[in-house]
């Protein structure tokens, strides 16, 4: 199979801006289902930007992250319900 060529990084001059922040948001894999919080949202008669898909996701990586560093700080290799 033929491998996939990497991109490589946009120079960014040592300054951050916002595209960078969406760019690393737009990386992380998806723990959320777009599909069920569409339905969610629209339900109570509302619309949903794909920005709010983001940001949700990148809230529930931050939570999942606090909670394995918080297991670990308690010598548990299980995330638990506590932790988050």
């Amino acid at each position: 199979m033929p491998r996939k060529k990497q991109q490589a990084a946009a120079p960014t001059n040592g300054k951050k801006n916002g595209s960078d922040k969406k760019r690393k948001a737009e990386d992380l894999v998806m723990l959320v289902k777009k599909s069920t919080i569409k339905e969610f949202v629209h339900d109570k008669g509302l619309s949903c930007s794909a920005e709010v898909m983001i940001n949700l996701n990148v809230e529930v990586h931050r939570m999942i992250r606090k909670a394995m560093i918080r297991a670990q700080d308690n010598r548990r290799t299980t995330v638990q319900s506590k932790d988050i």
